[in-house]
């Protein structure tokens, strides 16, 4: 996985604004849909903030059982966020099934593991 590949950075950008602007934009899309589709961003966020933080936390403690608990509870974090994401896609898709297309191609080797 290259973490740094500019063009695929840039292609990620494009489809996050043509998203915005399926959100923002009046246009015959169901609110709950766009609601929808902001709690997923809202959930992938908190998710990735919650597996920093957790790795920050087991690198610290020497303990072996308050690591063993954040190191469950990292796991159980990042089978949430690969979930989140998912979802994520599946209701983009509901919305623009080439926009989905192209954000899950392009971001799938950061949170499909």
């Amino acid at each position: 996985m290259d973490t740094f590949n500019y063009n695929n950075f840039q292609l990620i950008k494009k489809d996050i604004k043509t998203l915005k602007n399926y959100i923002i934009k009046d246009n015959d899309i169901n609110d709950w849909n766009k609601i929808i589709i902001i709690y997923n961003f809202y959930l992938i966020f908190n998710h990735l903030y919650i597996v920093y933080y957790l790795i920050d936390h087991i690198s610290k403690d020497n303990n072996i059982v308050i690591q063993f608990g954040n190191i469950y509870i990292f796991f159980f974090i990042l089978c949430n966020l690969r979930n989140s994401y998912l979802y994520c896609i599946l209701n983009i898709s509901k919305i623009d099934k080439n926009l989905a297309n192209s954000l899950y191609k392009n971001t799938k080797e950061y949170f499909v593991f």
